[in-house]
């Protein structure tokens, strides 16, 4: 078994110390309060304020940001040498209660499993079409309250299911066009997942009773057609006017918001809008370097055979200024990531070429505590595209200069 270590003073050390795990529930103590060097309402974080109809308007403004600098504490990949460590492309990574690491290979089309100190228990899958195998498409990884596991395969019309020990138990079919289609799957609840679907040009949240099968709309967030069809439309938009980022939060609450506008959502399980969270960002204009980055980049994905690039170029455009924020991530108390936007020179080629603003990749995170109160901003490693916020790390998934994919867990540095 081979554990590639991080250089420098992190170099073999597999677990998260007692050290890091303190410093973390530190970060966790702060999150879940309005304390901790946080400003008291009406001081320079802004006031937390109700409407007429008694929303909580949460303004982040006025307060320099904490910065939260994270580590790599475990890292599992090789580019050859140990078929348990050899990842082809990682499509999503999950974590049981007990710290299980699970990882979804849609190349090896297997589903990879971890201890919490990184040693290999289990491969399962295969690809195919058989009850034990898993469609190149296959996606979405869902651990399930008890640490049921949901793996979303529309090409073979069903959700694999497994245990937390990946031993396979009866899948579940799919039947819905609806489900069929849907994407960023997660746990909404019990017996419950939420996902979003595109049904008729609208952007909504959808839910998904498993026992039943039964499908429901949980909130309609778009009546027109969305950012990506209008784009398609129109020809190349090298940055998507704006897109939907959301997560799941405890307690059938969902938080979400355009990209377009630092303005976040967080609504009951009954649609009721409880909170909406701001910062005071103004948009930052895509500049006449930005554009010629972007389209080098593009340009660089290659184009089909045939193609002159002067009817190619025309058909390109571009957004007047760069999107707020990327995607959101759920933390432990309710608390909420939000992804920064990359500069130009380091986007996802393969996000830029699906035009998936989901999969671009930043370093920096606003962090919000159980209140909407802006707590700082995590600083990650350059190359990680993160997954799980737990309570002794955050998961994810490096890309190395050899385009080697590796699974990471990260800790709060100290001092």
């Amino acid at each position: 078994m081979f554990l590639k270590a991080p250089s420098g003073p992190q170099r073999n050390r597999h677990r998260v110390s007692s050290r890091h795990i303190c410093v973390t529930n530190a970060l966790l103590l702060c999150l879940g309060s309005v304390a901790c060097d946080s400003p008291a309402d009406g001081a320079d974080g802004g006031p937390i304020v109700l409407d007429s109809a008694g929303v909580e308007i949460v303004l982040n403004s006025g307060r320099v940001p904490q910065l939260l600098l994270y580590q790599v504490d475990l890292e599992l990949g090789v580019l050859f040498g140990d078929p348990d460590l050899e990842f082809g492309s990682i499509e999503s990574v999950g974590l049981a209660s007990d710290g299980t690491i699970y990882a979804l290979d849609s190349q090896a089309s297997v589903l990879r499993i971890f201890s919490a100190d990184g040693q290999a228990l289990a491969t399962v899958g295969g690809a195919g079409q058989g009850p034990h195998e898993f469609s190149p498409a296959a996606g979405g990884l869902v651990v399930l309250p008890g640490d049921t596991l949901l793996i979303h395969d529309f090409l073979n019309r069903r959700f694999a299911r497994l245990d937390r020990h990946g031993e396979w138990l009866e899948p579940i079919s799919i039947t819905s066009i609806s489900v069929t289609s849907g994407r960023k799957w997660a746990a909404y609840g019990p017996g419950r997942l939420v996902f979003q679907g595109l049904p008729r040009g609208r952007e909504v949240l959808m839910g998904l009773d498993l026992a039943s099968g039964v499908v429901d709309t949980l909130l309609v967030l778009s009546e027109e057609a969305s950012a990506a069809e209008e784009a398609g439309r129109a020809g190349v938009n090298m940055l998507l006017p704006r897109w939907l980022a959301w997560t799941p939060l405890g307690g059938g609450r969902i938080a979400w918001g355009w990209s377009d506008v630092y303005r976040i959502h967080v609504q009951e399980a009954d649609g009721t809008l409880l909170r909406v969270i701001s910062r005071d960002l103004d948009p930052v204009p895509i500049g006449t370097d930005d554009r010629d980055v972007l389209t080098e980049t593009w340009l660089d994905l290659g184009l089909p055979a045939g193609t002159e690039l002067p009817s190619v170029l025309t058909a390109v455009s571009f957004g007047d200024s760069w999107p707020l924020f990327s995607r959101f991530l759920a933390g432990p108390d309710e608390t909420l990531w939000v992804q920064h936007v990359p500069v130009a020179d380091e986007l996802d080629r393969e996000a830029l070429r699906a035009q998936d603003g989901s999969r671009m990749v930043a370093r920096e995170w606003d962090v919000f505590n159980g209140t909407g109160r802006f707590v700082g901003v995590a600083e990650l490693p350059l190359g990680v595209r993160l997954y799980h916020v737990g309570s002794d790390g955050v998961y994810g998934v490096r890309v190395g200069s050899l385009g080697v994919e590796t699974i990471v867990r990260l800790v709060l540095q100290d001092g």
